[in-house]
């Protein structure tokens, strides 16, 4: 009877264990980012919308140009919410965060002169429990793109490496975050200037351009009749 007991309480305390340490979650099963989302021809994202292989920067795009990325992230959570007795859910994520690290090819941490690096920046998405979103933000603003452009120089051609880290909370007020994700883009500096012939005039509308499959577009402004 005794030893009944005391596995029944070792039991108890492996079930509670969990709560007891700040009520936190296995981040490599509640959150996950699985791929960066290409835009649709209209330039409107979907979850089930096809996932870019890697990407691509023209670090010579003018402007306030960020590298933005639409990331479907999954929630493992399982929902809690039922009807008797009344409970309502605590496992949808609210992703207020991204954070980013830029590293050369061969995994080191790159040196961005007075820049902080890993950062973070805002990012807006809402995934309810067992489902996968979409989650928006400009992982690399401009001012790091200006850098990179000064570290690598004008005509450069070399390849960064991402890890993005998705930090958001439940509805039940637990702060969750994914492990990092590797993104690697290719650096091109390619002259948006279409009067120098380096780039491409297009007449469609670009969702992106200098980055991705727009990377060499030129910049509109220069394109005669635009």
């Amino acid at each position: 009877m005794v030893r009944s007991r005391s596995t029944q309480g070792v039991a108890l305390l492996a079930l509670l264990a969990p709560f007891a340490i700040g009520g936190c979650v296995d981040d490599s099963v509640s959150l996950r980012i699985t791929c960066n989302v290409a835009p649709e021809d209209d330039c409107t994202f979907t979850t089930g919308g096809e996932c870019l292989v890697n990407g691509t920067l023209n670090v010579h795009m003018s402007g306030a140009q960020s590298y933005r990325a639409v990331l479907r992230v999954v929630n493992g959570l399982k929902p809690r919410n039922r009807e008797v007795p009344p409970l309502s859910e605590t496992n949808g994520i609210q992703i207020y965060q991204f954070e980013v690290r830029i590293k050369d090819s061969a995994g080191e941490t790159l040196s961005l002169g007075d820049l902080p690096n890993p950062y973070t920046v805002p990012a807006s998405g809402f995934i309810e429990p067992t489902d996968e979103g979409l989650v928006g933000g400009d992982i690399i603003p401009n001012a790091y793109i200006r850098q990179l452009r000064t570290v690598h120089g004008m005509n450069a051609q070399t390849t960064v490496n991402l890890s993005v880290i998705a930090r958001g909370k439940t509805s039940g007020d637990v702060d969750v975050e994914s492990a990092g994700w590797p993104w690697y883009i290719n650096l091109r500096a390619i002259d948006t200037n279409a009067a120098n012939g380096q780039c491409v005039a297009v007449e469609d509308v670009v969702c992106r351009i200098g980055q991705d499959g727009n990377a060499s577009v030129c910049d509109p402004r220069t394109v005669e009749g635009t």
